[in-house]
């Protein structure tokens, strides 16, 4: 039996809910980014590790914007590998809304297309990394 379009298009509709909710669950932040590294998705615990709200983050240069300058060079090549197809993890330092400083371990992949071009890339960031 052949679906509707409507059909389809509802149960797209469910299934971006249901990604929306497993992620906005998630205990890490989670960052989808664009190839220009533009932040493209900000998950509810990324918000608070940031103090941003996702209507501040969406469209942020997450390198030039949210890693301290010291360490955007390091962060840039960590982000051209993820372009290039490569997954990877790493610690940074980011800047807080409100100024202060933390450290956080990234651990990032590449999203490719249905063709396998990379696309954009996935973070994955959590707080206090072990030791």
């Amino acid at each position: 039996m052949e679906r509707s379009e409507l059909e389809l298009a509802v149960l797209q509709m469910r299934r971006n809910e249901l990604v929306k909710s497993l992620m906005d669950a998630m205990s890490e932040g989670v960052f989808i980014i664009d190839e220009a590294a533009r932040l493209l998705y900000a998950n509810k615990r990324s918000q608070e590790i940031t103090g941003y709200r996702e209507s501040e983050l969406l469209g942020k240069n997450v390198i030039g914007e949210l890693v301290i300058p010291e360490q955007q060079a390091l962060v840039a090549m960590h982000f051209q590998t993820r372009l290039k197809g490569e997954t990877g993890a790493y610690e940074t330092v980011i800047v807080l809304k409100d100024g202060t400083k933390k450290v956080v371990r990234i651990s990032a992949a590449p999203i490719r297309s249905p063709g396998h071009k990379t696309i954009a890339s996935i973070a994955i960031l959590t707080e206090n990394p072990p030791g």
